[in-house]
């Protein structure tokens, strides 16, 4: 599959798009916001209060609704 099919199904099954997340990245850092969707490399974007972030490895947590 070229990228942008990939991205298309993901976006069709996941159950991580448009959800509030946590992301632990390997420096111990974290970025908290909403999963928007992939990059064209396949790396995860996340609106957060800043900006939106490009991740392209980390361990992602869906967060409870406040």
């Amino acid at each position: 599959l070229d990228g942008a099919r990939l991205s298309q199904r993901w976006e069709q099954r996941s159950a991580t798009l448009d959800r509030e997340v946590r992301v632990e990245l390997a420096s111990g850092d974290a970025v908290i916001g909403t999963a928007t969707g992939l990059s064209d490399d396949g790396h995860l974007l996340v609106r957060t209060e800043e900006g939106v972030e490009e991740i392209s490895v980390g361990d992602v947590s869906h967060l409870r609704p406040t």
